[in-house]
Formats: C-alpha cells, sequence, structure tokens
C-alpha cells in the first residue's frame, strides 16, 4: 500500500504539471519505506521513472531533473532504515540481509524456463479459480488502456504490476502473497477499464436515462459486492471473544506471571496478548545462520541460570515433535504439564494442530538417545533423519567435510568427502539397501553427480538442483562388519535421511508398493513413489526387478501383482512376469476393481532359490509434455508365497 501511494502522488504531481515539488519528494519516501517493509519494492523504479519521463515528455511544465533530485532523496530517507538493518547484521548496507547471509543477490529466485515453467503451472490456475471473470476485465482494461494511450494505466499501473508479476514468476515455488504486491497495481487498471466502458456506454445511452445510470451502476456494484460478501461463510468456526475468554482462562492459569514460554509463531503472539507471560520461539534464540543445535544451547544457559519459569508450549499436530521441542527434548528436560485442544478454541485449523502440549523446562544433561540399530534394519528397516524435528537426530552418524544444520537449512550441508556409519554387521548372504534422501544446495541446470558407495557397490547418483528432495537407492552383499555410505560430490548437496533395510529370508513376501520402506525389495527400473485416485505406487520402466530371499527353496509358490490400469495408454499389452530369468504364465484374476488390474501366477517345484529376482517386463511408452521418462506400468502391490494354502489371491 505504501508503494501504491507512493504512486498516487507521482500521478498527482504529474497532473498538476509538477506544481508543487514536495509530492515528489513525498512518493519517493514511500517508496522507500514499502523496500524496507519488502525489498521488491525496489524494482518499481524502473516504472515510476518510465512514468515520469514520459509525463514529462507531453506537459513541459514539469521540471524533470528537478523532481528526479527531490524523489531519489525521499527515496534514500526511506530505504535508510533497510540499509541500517543491513550493516547492522551484515557489515554491509548494500544488499538485503537475506541475500548476504544466503550468498545471494536474489534469494529464492532462478531466472530458468524450468523455474518459470513450474511456478507459472501452479499461479495460473490459482487465478482463474480467485479471480474468475476479472482476468477477462483485466485484459481489457489494459488493452483499453494502451489504445487510448492513458499515461497512468499504460505507462505506471501496468507496468508496475507486469515487472513484479514476471519477478515473482521466477520465484523458485508459487506462493499466493508475494503476488498480492501484482493485485494492488492490477485492481486499479481494473476499475478505471470497468468506469471507462461505463462512460462510453452512458454517452450513447437517450438523453433522458443518461443521468441516472451511472449512479444505478455503482449502486449496483456496491449492492452486489455486500451481498457476495455476507454470503461468504468462514471455512472452520472463528475464533471470537468467548474462545479468547477460554483460552486467556486456561492457559494464564497454567503458569505464573512471569513466565517465559516457548511456541511457535503464530500462538506465541497470542499468548503474549491473552495472557501474562512473555512468549517468542526457543529457536528465535539462535543466532542467525549458525549451527542450530549448539546455538540454542549457549543461547539457553543464561535463562537457566536465572529464576524464571521456563515452559514450551507445542502446537502438535500428531505428525512427531516440531522443531522448538525436538531441540527442547535433544537439549534439556521436559516435564509434561497439561494438554489443550485447539478445536475447543477453535484454533484447529488455523493452527494445524490437534492439542497444545505444555511442558516445563528444566536444565537437565540428557543421556545420549539410542539411534536406530541393526535389528531394526532386519525387522523392517531403519531410519536415520538428519532434519532439526527428528528425534533422535542422527548427526552422530555423520562424519567428513560437512556444515551442521542451521535454521534456514534445517538439514546438514555436505560439502566434501563425508560419511555415514550405518547399524552392522551385515552377514554373509544378507543383502542391505539404502534409501538416500538429497537435495542440491544451489539451482542449476545441469545435475549433480554424486559418487556413493557401501562396501564393494559403488554407484553415481545424478541429483537434480531443482531444490527438491530426490530419493535414491543402493544395495551391496554381506560380510560387511561396519557398513557406511561414503559420499563424494565436487558441489554440496543436503542430506535429509537416509533408511537402512537388511530383508531376512520368508516363505510370504507381500509388499505395498509405494509404502515407506518398499525400498529394501526393489532393485533396479523403478521411479519414484506417486499418489494416484486408486492409491499410492510406483511406476517401472520397460523391465523392473525386485529381490525375495526365501526360506524355502525348491518349493512350489505363486506370485501376485496388482497395477493401476487407468493409467495406461488405450491398447497396452498387460505386464509379463519373471522369475530367475523363467517367464511365468500370468493370467488376470477378476475381483479387480474398476481401475485396477490383478495378475496371478504360479511356479513350479525346483525354481525357487534362496535368492530370487522377480522381474516385470511391459511395454514402454512416453506420456509426453514436461515428462521425458519410459514408463511401464504403475504397480500398487506385489505377492510372492512359497507352499501357498488358499487359492490365487488378488489384492488385499
Amino acid at each position: 500500500m505504501l508503494a501504491l501511494c507512493a504512486a498516487n502522488l507521482l500521478a498527482q504531481h504529474a497532473a498538476t504539471g509538477g506544481a508543487r515539488a514536495a509530492r515528489a519528494a513525498a512518493g519517493g519516501l514511500l517508496l522507500g519505506l514499502a523496500c524496507s517493509v519488502r525489498e521488491t519494492s525496489v524494482l518499481l523504479l524502473a516504472p515510476f521513472a518510465g512514468y515520469a519521463f514520459w509525463s514529462w515528455r507531453a506537459d513541459p511544465r514539469i521540471r524533470f531533473w528537478r523532481d528526479a533530485g527531490l524523489f531519489s532523496a525521499g527515496f534514500a530517507a526511506g530505504i535508510a532504515p533497510l540499509m541500517l538493518q543491513g550493516l547492522l547484521a551484515t557489515g554491509q548496507a548494500l544488499l538485503p540481509p537475506q541475500a548476504s547471509v544466503e550468498n545471494n543477490l536474489v534469494p529464492g529466485v532462478h531466472f530458468t524456463w524450468t523455474c518459470l515453467r513450474g511456478t507459472v503451472k501452479h499461479a495460473w490456475p490459482y487465478f482463474q479459480r480467485m479471480a474468475g471473470p476479472g482476468l477477462l476485465l483485466l485484459a481489457w482494461s489494459a488493452a483499453l488502456g494502451l489504445w487510448r494511450r492513458n499515461r497512468i494505466v499504460a505507462g505506471l499501473l501496468l507496468p508496475a504490476a507486469l515487472v513484479h508479476a514476471v519477478f515473482y514468476s521466477f520465484y523458485w515455488t508459487f506462493v499466493p502473497r508475494y503476488f498480492y504486491s501484482v493485485v494492488v497495481f492490477a485492481v486499479p487498471v481494473a476499475a478505471w477499464g470497468l468506469l471507462a466502458t461505463l462512460h462510453g456506454a452512458v454517452a450513447r445511452m437517450p438523453p433522458r436515462i443518461r443521468a441516472a445510470v451511472p449512479a444505478f451502476a455503482v449502486g449496483a456494484a456496491a449492492l452486489a459486492a455486500a451481498i457476495h460478501l455476507w454470503s461468504i461463510r468462514p471455512d472452520a468456526p472463528r475464533f471470537q471473544i468467548p474462545q479468547a475468554r477460554r483460552f486467556a482462562a486456561d492457559l494464564g492459569q497454567a503458569w505464573p506471571a512471569d513466565s517465559l514460554v516457548f511456541c511457535r509463531r503464530n500462538l506465541c503472539e497470542m499468548v503474549r496478548w491473552f495472557t501474562p507471560a512473555d512468549s517468542f520461539p526457543a529457536t528465535a534464540l539462535i543466532p542467525k545462520n549458525a549451527p542450530a543445535q549448539t546455538g540454542l544451547r549457549e543461547a539457553l544457559a543464561p535463562h537457566f541460570a536465572g529464576s524464571r519459569p521456563l515452559f514450551l508450549l507445542e502446537m502438535n499436530s500428531g505428525s512427531g515433535r516440531e522443531v522448538d521441542a525436538a531441540l527442547l527434548e535433544r537439549l534439556c528436560g521436559l516435564d509434561p504439564v497439561r494438554e489443550f485442544p485447539a478445536d475447543a478454541y477453535h484454533l484447529g485449523g488455523r493452527t494445524g494442530a490437534d492439542v497444545f502440549r505444555l511442558f516445563r523446562v528444566r536444565s537437565w544433561s540428557p543421556s545420549s538417545l539410542a539411534l536406530p540399530g541393526v535389528k531394526q534394519a532386519r525387522q523392517g528397516f531403519a531410519r536415520f533423519d538428519f532434519a532439526l524435528n527428528a528425534v533422535p537426530i542422527a548427526t552422530p552418524v555423520l562424519a567428513g567435510d560437512f556444515v551442521p544444520s542451521t535454521l534456514e537449512r534445517n538439514t546438514p550441508r555436505i560439502q566434501g568427502p563425508a560419511t555415514v556409519s550405518l547399524p552392522g554387521p551385515v552377514q554373509t548372504g544378507e543383502a542391505a539397501t539404502a534409501e538416500l534422501r538429497l537435495r542440491g544446495a544451489t539451482r542449476a541446470s545441469r545435475a549433480l553427480e554424486i559418487e556413493v558407495s557401501i562396501g564393494a557397490s559403488f554407484r553415481t547418483l545424478r541429483l537434480p538442483q531443482d531444490r527438491a528432495w530426490h530419493l535414491f537407492t543402493l544395495s551391496a552383499e554381506g560380510p560387511l562388519e561396519k557398513p557406511a555410505l561414503e559420499f563424494r560430490s565436487a558441489a554440496p548437496f543436503d542430506l535429509h535421511r537416509v533408511d537402512w533395510g537388511i530383508p531376512q529370508p520368508t516363505n510370504r513376501l507381500e509388499i505395498d508398493i509405494g509404502a515407506e520402506g518398499d525400498f529394501v525389495h526393489l532393485r533396479e527400473g523403478w521411479f519414484g513413489r506417486e499418489s494416484a485416485a486408486a492409491g499410492n505406487g510406483r511406476w517401472t520402466g520397460p523391465t523392473a526387478t525386485l529381490a525375495w530371499r526365501s526360506d524355502a527353496p525348491g518349493a512350489t509358490g505363486r506370485v501376485a501383482m496388482r497395477h493401476l490400469a487407468q493409467n495406461l495408454p488405450a491398447g497396452a499389452s498387460p505386464p509379463r512376469l519373471w522369475l530367475n530369468e523363467v517367464e511365468l504364465s500370468a493370467a488376470p484374476v477378476p475381483n479387480a476393481g474398476p481401475d485396477e488390474a490383478n495378475l496371478a501366477a504360479e511356479f513350479p517345484a525346483g525354481l525357487l532359490r534362496t535368492d530370487n529376482l522377480f522381474r516385470i517386463e511391459s511395454h514402454g511408452w512416453q506420456p509426453g509434455g514436461s515428462d521425458s521418462r519410459t514408463l511401464g506400468v504403475m504397480v500398487d502391490w506385489i505377492l510372492l508365497e512359497a507352499n501357498p494354502l488358499d487359492a490365487p489371491p488378488g489384492a488385499p
């Protein structure tokens, strides 16, 4: 709104032929203040300068260079707080603090076609849904403004909206609130176009009704807007005075008046407003870009040395600890005090929490939290999570050239040779599989090559540098006394987690493809997990394999598979199934759902071994568009069984 007010002052200044020079200075001041609120407001300098130059050429009364100097002086005064903040935080004043800390001139923005397509793909449906016919009105108004050469529309408002739209279209992801600056300048364009169209229509009407039409149109528009606003119902029950009173009464009695309550935004603001306690996130104590765990430990020391009661109010969603709670749990004692149901205050939908859990925070030197071991790896899979909100955090098993987690990054960043120690031993005859979740540290068009090995197994991973997380698998055979993942890369990357499994011999192997832990048995030819209307699954390539360790070699048995047939191209032939290089006679099972296809096959005695390789072959096809993969079928469920006791199954 500061930027829009600056544009309004600039338009008034041009309309009066530059009669009041103070308007130019005031416009610059407001734009500078807008930059202190949102740094990208500096982009408006270009359309503002273009409009001023056009106005000067159209009206010789305007003293362009005088006004430019006054505008610049006002702009410098307005942007001074931002520059001072940068100087105090980073030691320099020219770049915003975030740009200096992240060593990136425009953090989050990547001027690539891939980034543009990814953002526009979400932005366009969003504005179609939210604006609807308003987009057509905006297009008509823009065309009308250009045709009439209206300086305010064509020279000021439209360029101001476009410069922000283009800039945020190259942001790494679509954020609706960032496009608010586009809407702020686009709405006056649409309003002008509607008014100009109305004036043109009125001029062609009979004189006897001409005077009444504008008042009728304005009244009808206001009434329609009022009816629309009145008809809107809240998506969730509202937090109103009764809920606020209950919130203040319940939480205000749970701690002493001089307490310090750690909790996330925006709950901490409510705690400060409605109770006598002070409140802010525990992570706010951590110095910027410092290792999070070490920084919080040092920042908590003076609070524990004082007499002020310390509490943690966790916004728990049922999916594990939040970052504040996870860090505090590793560094100090948390004694449960009380729970508050979020829906009792109509705050469940607004906070994403099911319950607010209150803990008393006390000084404590916690014993080391046990990481998953080889027992978990043999029972299913063991997860080593390196994110800040993982309890316990797996950082102790990571060694080498890496930078610890920070609040901005949340996971450690591997910069050179590094090792992740895994539980062992892996016995002779066993095969272990690791699934890695990695992300490139920067955005680039070329994939990052990462060399990773376990024992004698080696693989070169091609990690897309698109700032998204990607999964990779690597298998190794025993014996491995002390298994470890060894990484080598020419550029840094972030490590989120390592899942590690050692499958054991069984006479019945049932795999829910697409569920966590399926990687333990999958080998070559599988793509990442995906969701579909009929369930989760994975696409295969033309050929995909999985491993099965059987405890009944030589026995008869059967296999069954469910795949999501609605995703296949028309006329696609059913997949072929192989076991240990022998093709099985697969037949369809009739009890499949409307969007599914089930196959079952039996295998004779003597074919089954201790270590078996199951293969799926299908006709490869390409979905087209931006998806360049060659796909086979989307598998949802697989069963491999020796000595079956019942009839061949369909799917569960």
